[in-house]
């Protein structure tokens, strides 16, 4: 055989392989298939809150860094046991910043340390909402200086999840039989359902206070509800007339 006709035969080789794997593909399935509906549901649960956090802190300034922080630390365990009294476990208080600042004063030129500044403060987890403003008014008494929260949660979120999923798919449904009805379609099995991830909004009370508290009237706390959102997006078959 000649060195043309290997050449040849060489490149027809080639070609088959090339070309016979992509006749071979299946067809690109379309991402909605034929007759089908997709559409989205959405559907919430709400709930009053079963419990908060709140967090508290003292905060003092002292020339002396060991006076400071002493300082701080017998206030703040007045600030506990304090917010104890009112029946909050000490579990559910758990120390969350801690921090020590060095004040400068450049008033000549040169830094001058003026003293420091201590900052200590804990999260107080509350199970009885009910407490919560005698939790606050027995905080800011026993001294806290900072106060922030409460943010409202719930303990059994998996409870109104299944309620609002449900009804966001009796959503969906109600959809897909308006748009069937609209296209004079009858409405078939459900072929994929697929949840977008839920959201959930929660309430935020400022906690008020006359004068921190000092003055007298105590704090006044609306916890409001907890609202859980389900959305779903589901695929139904249709049935056209004959």
């Amino acid at each position: 055989m000649s060195k043309r006709n290997i050449w040849i035969a060489a490149l027809l080789i080639v070609l088959t392989l090339i070309v016979a794997p992509s006749m071979a593909q299946e067809p690109t399935t379309p991402a909605f298939p034929q007759d089908t509906i997709t559409v989205r549901g959405i559907g919430t649960s709400t709930s009053q809150p079963t419990l908060a956090t709140l967090s508290m802190g003292v905060e003092k300034f002292n020339a002396d860094v060991k006076e400071a922080f002493s300082d701080v630390n017998t206030t703040l365990r007045a600030v506990v046991e304090a917010v104890q009294g009112v029946g909050v476990a000490a579990d559910d208080i758990e120390t969350s910043y801690l921090s020590i600042y060095l004040e400068q004063s450049y008033s000549n030129g040169a830094p001058e340390v003026t003293g420091y500044r201590i900052s200590n403060q804990v999260t107080v987890t509350v199970r009885d909402i009910s407490q919560i403003e005698a939790i606050i008014d027995a905080a800011i008494g026993a001294g806290a200086t900072s106060l922030s929260g409460p943010n409202f949660d719930i303990t059994d979120r998996a409870a109104l999840e299944t309620t609002a999923r449900a009804n966001a798919m009796e959503n969906a449904r109600a959809k897909a039989q308006e748009y069937a009805e609209l296209m004079g379609v009858t409405l078939g099995d459900i072929t994929v359902i697929t949840e977008v991830p839920n959201q959930t909004f929660f309430p935020y009370a400022a906690a008020q206070a006359d004068e921190m508290g000092r003055g007298g009237g105590g704090a006044f706390v609306s916890p409001g509800d907890i609202i859980v959102q389900v959305e779903v997006q589901v695929t139904f078959r249709i049935v056209r007339g004959a």
